[in-house]
């Protein structure tokens, strides 16, 4: 949030961005400075010890590591995701409509950041609770929830903006929380890095495709952005569904 909120303050003083991104050098450097401190405090972390069932012997007795498949349920979750992530608009995008609409002042776009960046953390502490009572089956009424950003974001005034970008925060922070713990569920130990790496790079794609396809709709049709992006989203609901299926019947064995 910090970031952000200096940005505006340099933005309202200044009306400088050359000046308003320089300040942002500072939240950037105490952030690599905190990676590299916690990365040498514990090197060790990430180290995960292969179980005897997922080794076979190459013959002289040494364990060599089984690839296997990732489950049904993982493929069909990361479908989900990635039209989740299709239907989110980059803030880039958003921080535009909100210059060329006129819909938010210029000093305050940075400060809808920082809101959307607290709803972001807000809600990612909300998901994680509720996912641990509930499980994946909370990604269904959130995404409904979250897929109307869009519209509030594009189409309304002021105060519509604002709680669409609240929205499109709650959104980010889900999928950083409850998309990506989810995926702990679905695979084995020894299989994560490599699931939590298709999961990242699907939703990665999806989003940057989605941001692109968003833009450039933008410069025809309001409304067909926001229908596309609302409507991925809203997709992505058969494919979670059938995620949740698929891993109780993974829980049950059948």
């Amino acid at each position: 949030m910090i970031g952000p909120l200096l940005a505006a303050l340099v933005l309202a003083r200044r009306h400088s961005y050359h000046a308003a991104f320089a300040c942002m050098l500072v939240p950037a450097a105490v952030t690599v400075l905190l990676v590299s401190s916690v990365r040498l405090r514990y090197p060790s972390a990430g180290r995960i010890a292969v179980p005897i069932d997922a080794r076979t012997t190459d013959g002289s007795g040494a364990g060599i590591l089984v690839s296997g498949r990732l489950p049904r349920a993982f493929w069909l979750y990361a479908a989900g995701a990635a039209r989740v992530g299709f239907g989110f608009a980059d803030y880039s995008l958003i921080s535009y409509h909100f210059a060329v609409a006129r819909t938010v002042p210029a000093s305050s776009v940075p400060v809808l950041y920082a809101l959307a960046t607290a709803a972001g953390g807000t809600g990612s502490l909300a998901a994680g609770r509720w996912y641990d009572r509930r499980g994946l089956t909370v990604l269904i009424p959130s995404t409904l929830l979250i897929a109307a950003y869009a519209p509030l974001v594009f189409l309304g005034r002021f105060w519509s903006a604002l709680i669409g970008t609240v929205l499109w925060g709650v959104g980010v922070g889900i999928h950083e929380t409850v998309m990506s713990a989810a995926v702990a569920h679905m695979v084995p130990a020894h299989r994560r890095a490599r699931a939590y790496g298709i999961f990242t790079a699907i939703f990665g794609f999806a989003w940057f495709a989605g941001s692109a396809t968003l833009g450039a709709f933008y410069d025809y049709s309001l409304s067909a952005t926001v229908l596309v992006a609302a409507l991925t989203q809203l997709l992505a609901l058969l494919p979670i569904g059938l995620a949740v299926k698929a891993l109780h019947a993974q829980a049950s064995g059948s």
